[in-house]
Protein backbone atom coordinates (compact mmCIF):
# COMPACT_ATOMS: atom_id res chain seq x y z
CA UNK A 1 0.00 0.00 0.00
CA UNK A 2 3.28 2.41 1.04
CA UNK A 3 4.55 1.76 -2.25
CA UNK A 4 1.32 2.48 -4.29
CA UNK A 5 0.46 5.87 -2.28
CA UNK A 6 4.29 6.40 -3.39
CA UNK A 7 4.27 5.88 -6.69
CA UNK A 8 0.91 7.88 -7.27
CA UNK A 9 2.85 10.97 -5.21
CA UNK A 10 5.48 10.87 -8.02
CA UNK A 11 3.19 10.79 -10.21
CA UNK A 12 1.46 13.94 -9.07
CA UNK A 13 4.63 15.72 -8.60
CA UNK A 14 5.56 14.82 -12.66
CA UNK A 15 2.44 16.01 -13.74
CA UNK A 16 2.54 19.32 -11.52
CA UNK A 17 5.59 20.12 -12.47
CA UNK A 18 5.37 19.04 -16.26
CA UNK A 19 2.26 21.31 -16.18
CA UNK A 20 4.24 24.08 -14.04
CA UNK A 21 6.73 24.41 -17.00
CA UNK A 22 4.29 24.74 -19.50
CA UNK A 23 2.52 27.45 -18.28
CA UNK A 24 5.60 29.17 -17.69
CA UNK A 25 6.72 29.27 -21.08
CA UNK A 26 3.88 30.26 -23.02
CA UNK A 27 3.80 33.16 -22.13
CA UNK A 28 7.76 33.55 -21.95
CA UNK A 29 8.11 32.58 -26.15
CA UNK A 30 4.56 34.38 -26.84
CA UNK A 31 5.85 37.72 -25.76
CA UNK A 32 9.73 37.68 -25.72
CA UNK A 33 10.12 35.24 -28.42
CA UNK A 34 12.12 31.65 -29.42
CA UNK A 35 15.49 31.26 -28.20
CA UNK A 36 17.32 28.51 -26.35
CA UNK A 37 18.49 30.18 -23.04
CA UNK A 38 14.72 31.03 -22.24
CA UNK A 39 13.77 27.39 -22.29
CA UNK A 40 16.95 26.53 -20.27
CA UNK A 41 16.20 29.56 -17.77
CA UNK A 42 12.96 28.21 -17.51
CA UNK A 43 13.74 24.47 -17.31
CA UNK A 44 16.28 25.73 -14.18
CA UNK A 45 13.80 27.74 -12.33
CA UNK A 46 11.06 25.25 -12.01
CA UNK A 47 14.60 22.69 -11.10
CA UNK A 48 15.08 25.23 -8.34
CA UNK A 49 11.80 26.03 -7.47
CA UNK A 50 10.91 22.12 -6.83
CA UNK A 51 14.52 21.29 -4.83
CA UNK A 52 13.67 24.91 -2.42
CA UNK A 53 10.02 23.56 -1.93
CA UNK A 54 11.59 19.99 -0.89
CA UNK A 55 14.05 21.24 1.31
CA UNK A 56 11.58 24.04 3.22
CA UNK A 57 9.40 21.29 3.83
CA UNK A 58 11.90 19.16 5.28
CA UNK A 59 13.77 21.93 7.43
CA UNK A 60 10.91 24.25 8.00
CA UNK A 61 7.58 22.35 8.96
CA UNK A 62 6.94 19.23 11.53
CA UNK A 63 3.53 18.07 9.16
CA UNK A 64 5.65 17.84 6.05
CA UNK A 65 8.29 15.22 4.65
CA UNK A 66 10.69 16.74 1.91
CA UNK A 67 11.70 14.06 -0.11
CA UNK A 68 15.06 13.54 -2.95
CA UNK A 69 12.74 11.20 -5.16
CA UNK A 70 9.94 14.72 -5.35
CA UNK A 71 13.00 16.84 -6.45
CA UNK A 72 14.16 13.62 -8.83
CA UNK A 73 9.90 13.87 -10.02
CA UNK A 74 10.14 17.89 -10.10
CA UNK A 75 12.77 17.70 -12.41
CA UNK A 76 11.65 15.00 -14.67
CA UNK A 77 8.56 16.32 -15.00
CA UNK A 78 9.93 19.54 -15.69
CA UNK A 79 11.77 18.07 -18.76
CA UNK A 80 8.86 16.24 -19.98
CA UNK A 81 7.10 19.64 -19.91
CA UNK A 82 9.19 21.27 -21.67
CA UNK A 83 9.42 18.55 -24.18
CA UNK A 84 5.97 18.37 -24.46
CA UNK A 85 6.09 22.52 -25.32
CA UNK A 86 8.46 22.17 -28.00
CA UNK A 87 6.23 19.43 -30.18
CA UNK A 88 3.32 21.48 -29.43
CA UNK A 89 5.69 24.89 -30.48
CA UNK A 90 7.36 23.09 -33.46
CA UNK A 91 4.01 21.54 -33.94
CA UNK A 92 2.54 24.94 -34.33
CA UNK A 93 4.84 26.59 -36.13
CA UNK A 94 5.47 24.26 -38.64
CA UNK A 95 0.95 24.10 -39.50
CA UNK A 96 1.64 28.14 -39.69
CA UNK A 97 4.39 28.36 -42.14
CA UNK A 98 2.87 26.00 -44.25
CA UNK A 99 -0.45 28.03 -44.45
CA UNK A 100 0.81 30.85 -45.88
Amino acid sequence: QMLQTSLADKTLHIWAYCAFIITLLWPLVYLYGHHWNKYLMAWMACGTYGAVVELLQSHCTRTRVGEWLDIVANSIGTTIGLIIFFSIYYLWLHLHTNTK
